[in-house]
């Protein structure tokens, strides 16, 4: 009998969800907080099969779009975040959230159990200030998740996302798969601010997927809901 190579014997080992993803370009919005992170973190990291995941990031209080997504890969999960959250869904653990949401792997949840004292509840003794290291573990199942992903320049306030004319023709010919994540959650938002980036936003989207001509599924994330 022979010997598998470790990559065929990778394939045949794919879930039905790694096999849904294998080979597909993915464009995800609002990656850069800390919803978006958590669900990048984990497409690298359990999906390995993923051929791209073009990022729609913006330039950011004099922080240009090219260095936040420098920094992507470096930056904490704060826990004062996941409380927000966990707040925001009227979720009682982190554990309900992660169902909820995406899930988060083991290594973070154990270490925000153990420091909230009770089951995981939120409003317990979370620590403020304490921080995971979100991207860590996925560095070592995926060493190359840096060609796998790319940025492209947008803002989701602006007219066809703010994008480029040469990489708007190229989305629509490439991606398969469109997270929408970004949203403001600020409930005090300036209703214009909240029009544009909840309501207008999610419609050019929506005329973004219908140019989309190999696209398989777009989803919507929000703060109290998801849909696809």
């Amino acid at each position: 009998m022979g010997v598998k190579s470790p990559q065929n014997e990778g394939e045949l080992d794919y879930s039905e969800i790694q096999k849904y993803y294998s080979g597909s370009t993915l464009l995800i919005t609002g990656a850069t907080g800390f919803l978006g992170k958590v669900l990048l973190e984990k497409l690298l990291r359990s999906c390995p099969g993923i051929h791209k995941i073009y990022l729609l990031i913006r330039q950011n209080k004099g922080v240009k779009a090219n260095k936040r997504f420098i920094e992507q890969f470096s930056g904490p999960i704060k826990i004062s975040d996941v409380r927000f959250y966990l707040r925001l869904l009227e979720v009682d653990n982190i554990h309900d959230l992660s169902r909820r949401i995406v899930y988060i792997h083991d290594e973070c949840v154990d270490q925000i159990v153990e420091i909230s004292g009770d089951r995981g509840r939120s409003h317990i003794s979370l620590v403020d200030g304490s921080v995971i290291e979100l991207f860590d573990k996925m560095k070592l199942c995926c060493p190359n998740y840096a060609e796998k992903v790319a940025y492209i320049e947008g803002d989701i306030a602006k007219v066809r996302l703010g994008i480029g004319a040469d990489d708007y023709t190229m989305l629509t010919k490439e991606v398969n798969l469109i997270f929408h994540v970004a949203a403001t959650v600020r409930f005090d938002e300036k209703l214009k601010i909240a029009l544009n980036l909840n309501v207008q936003a999610i419609k050019e989207m929506l005329e973004l997927s219908k140019q989309t001509v190999k696209l398989k599924v777009k989803c919507s994330f929000h703060p109290q809901e998801q849909f696809s």
